[in-house]
């Protein structure tokens, strides 16, 4: 599989100029409860701006700008007026974040300034919106930091990008990939950026930030020259050439085991070969998937909005809203029926039916017939005549996960945190951060005695996790090979891919590593301590490198006023900045606190406690968003929105479908104003629940600088707090994102 197929289409970008007190969550944050999707639903009304006059500089303190693009698809910036002040140039344009705004242009990437001056003019090979006045950006292949005025703080030197948070970078880099044998011994030394997967005796790999491919010596068969790499196609039809998929500048084509091009690059994406069968988009506007043959010929249109690859002779495609499945030469032979839908395995596959307000996986045979009724919230690929399907806990988030036979018979109970597909006759396993292998009948074949264990190879051989570091084990569970590696992969075409020479660490803004991280999965510091984990637990650093809270937990928050959430077993408190349990760990879930309030849950519902633990609003939501610096939080009960004060009183009860939420710790009325939804539509409500803006688009994000961007019918617009459309709307562009 290529390592990106498309520039992704960006549904709900952040609000510019926001503190750090409203900044976004990272991973290791919150475990809040994402809104329902909005309802997108053709509306009535329509207003489009389709030209504005272009400004002068502005004097003075600049006024936000925000970026729009036109009819042509060109990217410039307005102002809360819609008038033009940066004339239409970029290919792409991002919002500002901290007086910065990543610019694309041909390819390359540059910074606007908030008064709308090119600063950095677009010459960068990727970028990052600034964070503390700083800017990472990366040039021959290696990665620096810039300041306001473009100038180099840090010199291109990392092979990751520098994100500053609290005065600290952290930097995490993959080391390098590299290839043993069965006996450990070393055939390529660890030297390549990435290796993929073995298909026909070659594996993509990148170098240099290029891409050709490898053989099973580790000798590079094909040159580095591709902007990215697919694998080959395992197998041809008699007389077929053996095709891999790849880039060259932004069009996709296909090369042959020697590297010479056969189907000239002309797509928007292209994927590998299967069953003589390549899915492919043609029209970067449509967006449609198609099929090829090996001569490059589209035998099946480009008529879908969804597909999947061939498996078994029939591909899945999305015809309207349903899904359902077609032949090699393009017909339908099971009809669009599902609202989910995966590849045929061993003459089964995954489908999904939305009922009771979920979707529910079951599978279906090649006639389109249910064997295994949908009744499962997850359901993978049948592999060696067993699924792994996974069972929603009651009252509860968590799935537990079990097996199943091709009939639907219960092999392993649902019982397991996480259970991967079988391989060579055995699958593994997770139990209390413990892995361990389950044979065919669904006994525990090799004991729990790993930190992470993966796929079993044809050559007998699995790699495992003890501590940090990854070895190899055999079918006994012996290890044969021992744990010296930052990462390890299932052997393939008899060698095994192994990674070494990651790097955690701290950077300062001086650009000199102040310090290595004592574990890896570093946080971003927070209130001056950042999480990592060791041994699958979780401790804390200083910024002097120091651990203050010795690794413990399954689980931690960042630091927010004094607290971090934890969790001990399956359980979640909070311990203060000396690692002492200030709130015993009784709740099912935590959240960060916000304004001396943090929302928990137990018995599937949610409340808010104060900083003594006490119950201060009693668990009674169904999903809930941090308080904001208005003192207000939306609340989901019985599914619908509604917002409460910091005691608990409704401030507006619960009767709206969807709230838009795009920061963390928002105010719950940005400006005032909250962009809700009502029957299929969006508006903006006051503090009174009053309609400020009627509800009458397809989406719409909260207000920032007296502006927010909405969509109806016809495209992405701005409007102002009257609701008047101060730009567009204009169809939004497929842009190709920031680096």
């Amino acid at each position: 599989m290529l390592r990106r197929l498309l520039p992704g289409l960006v549904a709900a970008l952040l609000l510019a100029a926001c503190g750090d007190s409203s900044a976004p969550s990272t991973a290791a944050d919150t475990p809040g409860i994402t809104p329902p999707s909005t309802v997108a639903q053709p509306t009535t009304e329509s207003q489009s701006t389709t030209a504005a006059p272009v400004a002068a500089t502005p004097e003075g303190a600049p006024a936000l700008l925000f970026p729009v693009n036109d009819d042509s698809g060109k990217y410039g910036f307005v102002d809360a007026a819609g008038v033009v002040v940066v004339p239409f140039q970029y290919d792409y344009a991002d919002f500002f974040v901290d007086g910065m705004a990543l610019v694309q242009r041909d390819g390359k990437y540059g910074y606007v300034n908030a008064a709308g001056e090119e600063i950095v003019p677009p010459q960068y090979e990727s970028a990052n919106s600034f964070t503390e006045g700083l800017g990472s950006v990366l040039i021959d292949g290696k990665w620096g930091v810039i300041d306001h005025t473009g100038a180099f703080v840090i010199e291109p030197q990392f092979q990751a990008p520098l994100i500053f948070r609290d005065g600290m970078a952290y930097l995490a880099t993959l080391g390098k990939y590299g290839l043993i044998d069965a006996a450990g011994n070393v055939i390529a030394e660890p030297q390549y950026e990435w290796i993929g997967e073995f298909s026909a005796g070659l594996a993509p790999v990148q170098v240099g930030g290029k891409f050709g491919y490898i053989d099973t010596q580790g000798n590079l068969a094909i040159t580095a020259q591709f902007d990215d790499a697919g694998r080959f196609a395992p197998s041809a039809e008699t007389g077929q050439p053996l095709l891999a998929p790849v880039r060259i500048d932004d069009k996709m084509g296909y090369i042959d085991t020697t590297g010479a091009v056969v189907i000239e690059p002309q797509f928007v994406m292209a994927g590998s070969f299967v069953d003589d069968r390549a899915m492919v988009i043609t029209d970067e506007t449509t967006l449609r998937f198609g099929y090829i043959d090996h001569s490059g010929a589209l035998v099946i249109p480009a008529t879908f909005e969804e597909a999947t690859e061939f498996s078994e002779g029939l591909a899945a495609v999305r015809i309207g809203a349903k899904f359902g499945y077609i032949d090699r030469q393009g017909n339908i032979v099971i009809e669009a029926q599902f609202d989910g839908a995966g590849p045929f395995k061993e003459g089964r596959a995954a489908a999904a039916a939305f009922r009771d307000n979920t979707y529910l996986n079951g599978y279906i045979d090649t006639t389109g017939a249910w064997v295994v009724e949908p009744i499962y919230p997850v359901a993978n690929p049948f592999a060696e005549g067993r699924a792994v399907v996974g069972v929603s806990e009651p009252a509860s988030f968590r799935l537990r996960y079990g097996v199943i036979d091709r009939d639907g018979n219960v092999i392993v109970e649902p019982q397991y945190d996480a259970i991967f597909d079988y391989a060579e006759g055995l699958a593994p396993v997770i139990q209390d951060e413990q892995a361990g292998y389950i044979d065919l009948d669904g006994q525990l074949s090799i004991p729990l005695l790993f930190m992470e264990a993966r796929a079993f190879g044809a050559d007998g051989l699995a790699p495992v996790r003890i501590g940090d570091e990854y070895g190899f084990i055999d079918r006994s569970g012996a290890l044969v090979i021992k744990p010296t590696f930052d990462s390890a992969f299932t052997p393939q075409a008899g060698v095994d891919r192994i990674m070494d020479g990651a790097m955690h660490a701290y950077v300062a803004p001086t650009g000199e590593v102040a310090f290595v991280a004592p574990g890896v999965l570093g946080t971003d510091f927070r209130e001056g301590l950042a999480g990592f984990t060791a041994g699958n637990r979780v401790g804390f650093i200083d910024k002097s490198g120091a651990v203050v809270i010795e690794p413990q937990f399954v689980q931690a928050g960042s630091f927010n006023e004094g607290l971090a959430w934890v969790q001990v077993g399956d359980k979640m408190g909070f311990i203060d900045k000396q690692g002492n349990q200030v709130i015993p760990p009784i709740y099912d879930m935590a959240m960060d606190f916000s304004k001396g309030r943090a929302a928990v849950m137990m018995d599937g519902k949610f409340g808010f406690i104060d900083q003594s633990g006490a119950l201060v609003i009693e668990t009674q939501f169904d999903g809930v968003q941090p308080f904001g610096g208005d003192g207000a939080a939306a609340v989901l009960q019985d599914g619908k929105w509604g917002f409460i004060d910091l005691d608990g009183a409704f401030i507006i009860s619960p009767r709206f479908e969807s709230y838009t939420y795009q920061l963390w710790a928002q105010d719950a009325f940005p400006e005032g104003l909250a962009a809700v939804g009502e029957n299929g539509r969006m508006g903006y409500i006051d503090r009174t629940g009053n309609w400020v803006i009627e509800p009458r688009f397809l989406m719409a994000e909260q207000f920032n600088g007296g502006v927010a961007r909405v969509q109806d019918e016809t495209g992405f617009g701005l409007i102002d707090a009257s609701g008047a459309f101060i730009w567009g709307p204009t169809p939004m562009q497929t842009g190709p994102g920031v680096g």
